[in-house]
């Protein structure tokens, strides 16, 4: 059986990878993407009682780009009607970038550069 420790550390790395590698692959459109990240960062700020961060840092995120009633994907395609889901995708994972950094999640972006950089040539 995991311990706690070893569930958030792997909730960092699965966000992490969405960062890193095709969030298309893990979430499909932005929209799913944006509902995956959201539901691994409620998950992990759960567990390590963070949850007043997470949905501080998040309503913050959502009032710098005016989201008001929509959520990220939303809002960037009204304010970009013609944009390709890529792009949209593109900004809501920086978006959702900023609320990890936010909330103190522990990506571990040094393992996952090395990771994917022997993938890249």
């Amino acid at each position: 059986m995991l311990t706690t420790d070893q569930i958030v550390a792997d909730l960092a790395e699965r966000i992490g990878l969405i960062y890193y590698h095709s969030a298309r692959m893990y979430g499909g459109d932005a929209l799913g993407v944006d509902l995956l990240l959201w539901a691994y960062h409620d998950l992990w700020c759960e567990i390590v009682e963070r949850r007043q961060e997470f949905e501080s840092a998040y309503r913050r995120v959502l009032a710098e780009h005016d989201c008001q009633a929509n959520n990220l994907p939303g809002r960037y395609r009204v304010v970009h009607p013609k944009a390709e889901d890529e792009e949209v995708r593109i900004q809501v994972v920086e978006q959702w970038r900023k609320i990890s950094a936010l909330v103190g999640i522990p990506i571990p972006h040094e393992a996952l550069r090395a990771e994917f950089e022997k993938w890249i040539p």
